[in-house]
Order: C-alpha cells, then sequence, then structure tokens
C-alpha cells in the first residue's frame, strides 16, 4: 500500500516585498531582492526594530555622522527613532553623545 502524501493547506501570507532587506539578529544573514544587488547610487531606506525595508533601490547609504558610503549589505548600525544608517559604533557613539548634550 502506497503512502498517502498529507494535504497541504494554502497559507493566507503575502509575498515579501521584492524591495527588503531583513537582517535576522541570529546570523546576522542579508536577503537582499533582485533590485538591490543590481541598483546604483544612494539607496532610501526605513529602518526598523530587526529589519530594513529598501524604498528605492541603490547600492549603499550614507553615514548620518562621517558621510562615508555602507553597502547595503554590510550595514549593521542604526537608528529607528532618527532613522539614520552609521558605518560603525564608533559613529554611533558620536551621535548618542551630541544627543545627550542638546
Amino acid at each position: 500500500m502506497a503512502a498517502r502524501a498529507p494535504a497541504v493547506e494554502p497559507v493566507d501570507k503575502p509575498a515579501p516585498a521584492p524591495y527588503t532587506l531583513e537582517l535576522r539578529s541570529k546570523g546576522m544573514r542579508a536577503m537582499l531582492g533582485r533590485f538591490e544587488r543590481g541598483g546604483s547610487g544612494e539607496a532610501v531606506v526605513e529602518y526598523g526594530d530587526s529589519n530594513l525595508r529598501v524604498v528605492r533601490p541603490g547600492r549603499f547609504v550614507r553615514c548620518a555622522v562621517t558621510g562615508v558610503e555602507i553597502p547595503l549589505d554590510a550595514l549593521r548600525y542604526w537608528s529607528v527613532e532618527r532613522q539614520e544608517a552609521y558605518a560603525d559604533p564608533d559613529a554611533v557613539m558620536v551621535r548618542l553623545r551630541a544627543a545627550k548634550t542638546a
């Protein structure tokens, strides 16, 4: 007697947007859509708590403190509150110190 395959129920889950970059806390693996890989110039990004949403495709974003270009796949530091990207932890600390004194 052949084994019967279990019935699969459809899932009403929307497909991810093609402009989504998600960085997971475990392993910080970036998943880029096809448009982000081939984009050129500066991207426009909405920064979330644990993920990013690419509004306009591009190869990089700029550090809010230093102005240096940060490739999207290398982006690790940002502020959800300020909607800013940072090149490294030192840039984050500079911004936090400036906000504290203001």
